[in-house]
């Protein structure tokens, strides 16, 4: 195959990045494009970037049933200083039998000779640039012929150039450049100085809960948005993200189990045996894929709240105590202890967490289930946090 290799930034992916994309496939004739936002960008003030995460989801988003292209977390998952080189080496590596091609945007074609172990880098595989502003086309041939005397491989697509700013679209709310889902996935967020807005109609969405649910299961989801919505209102959190998560986090539970795995295919969870003999966590992980696919939810402190619900996980944020602990002590759950542990949920949600665990991890333990790698790291860390209160008092 012929795979072209996109890094950058990505802060924010625009329009101007999916036309170079389409314009690199068709005029190189390749077979894949493989985006690569890096960890940390070594040619750019890094104050101004989102974090990784953020850069990674609006990249996926940006793409998505597009199956030329697909999404890399090399450079994320490898940290520190994302240099050209280094990932060239890796997908030489992983892609032993295929042809690399760097694709860069004239901006990065000027400064090639500047980039890390340049000179190796010049010769390791080709190079293809793109005209990004009016007029210059003249000016990347000088730059490539003076490359291809150092003994590089680089080559000029010839195409109208594309004119986008990422820092023009960080600074204007009203910018048309974005893809929906991502313009939707800042705006959700907050991000770049947004008012978040999640464009929900509970009206709607309630509706669409009574129609796919059973009854029980539906009077437990909005005893749930209910109670997560009051730990909210106890505990600093925020009433409106607690309220829609509570109302979406068992929005896939009646689904059956082939469409539950069709919407889980390619996740990496999907990979580990534990979750595989654990049917009944699987509706949180498929929720958190359908309320984005499906109802164009894109905030990421709601998605892991319905991710996490069933399991928690090791580092998890206020909502998702909130949600974790909602759908334990919802107005209808009638378990032994439970009204014990609502009133442990009503003054201290670090203590509520680690009573829940430990009913979780006892629960399973007498029925003969598996316990997930996340469950274990939640308890091992409210089990912390109880050992440490004491030298905190």
């Amino acid at each position: 195959m012929k795979i072209g290799v996109f890094g950058g930034t990505f802060n924010p992916i625009h329009n101007g990045h999916l036309a170079l994309i389409d314009r690199m496939i068709g005029r190189l004739a390749l077979d894949r494009v493989i985006l690569m936002p890096a960890a940390v960008p070594p040619h750019k003030d890094s104050g101004c970037v989102l974090p990784a995460q953020d850069r990674i989801a609006m990249c996926r988003l940006a793409v998505q049933g597009d199956e030329r292209v697909t999404v890399s977390e090399l450079e994320i998952r490898r940290g520190g200083k994302s240099y050209t080189i280094d990932t060239l080496f890796a997908l030489q590596r992983q892609y032993p039998n295929d042809d690399l091609i760097l694709l860069v945007g004239s901006d990065m074609f000027y400064t090639l000779t500047e980039w890390h172990c340049a000179e190796q880098l010049l010769r390791m595989v080709p190079i293809a640039a793109i005209a990004r502003e009016t007029d210059e086309f003249s000016r990347l041939c000088a730059q490539r012929d003076r490359l291809n005397a150092m003994g590089a491989r680089t080559e000029i697509v010839e195409a109208e150039p594309v004119v986008v700013s990422s820092t023009e679209i960080r600074q204007d709310p009203q910018c048309e450049a974005l893809p929906a889902a991502v313009e939707q996935y800042i705006v959700q967020n907050g991000l770049y100085g947004r008012t978040r807005r999640i464009p929900v109609d509970l009206d709607e969405l309630t509706g669409r809960l009574r129609a796919g649910l059973s009854r029980s299961r539906y009077t437990h989801t909005i005893n749930v948005a209910s109670t997560a919505l009051r730990l909210a209102e106890l505990h600093g959190g925020d009433g409106e993200l607690a309220y829609l998560a509570g109302l979406l986090h068992d929005i896939c539970k009646e689904m059956p189990r082939e469409r539950m795995l069709n919407l889980l295919e390619g996740s990496a969870i999907i990979k580990d045996p534990v979750f595989l003999a654990s049917e009944r966590i699987w509706h949180g992980f498929a929720a958190a894929i359908y309320i984005q696919r499906e109802l164009s939810v894109y905030n990421t402190q709601i998605i892991e709240a319905v991710r996490y619900h069933t399991t928690g996980r090791g580092e998890m944020s206020l909502l998702e105590e909130i949600v974790y602990l909602a759908d334990l002590t919802s107005a209808d759950r009638r378990y032994p202890g439970v009204e014990a542990l609502r009133a442990k949920a009503e003054r201290s949600i670090p203590d509520a967490m680690f009573e829940a665990l430990q009913f979780i991890l006892g629960d399973l333990a007498h029925s003969g289930r598996p316990v997930t790698g996340d469950t274990l790291n939640a308890y091992n860390r409210y089990a912390l946090i109880q050992a440490e209160a004491p030298r905190q008092a």
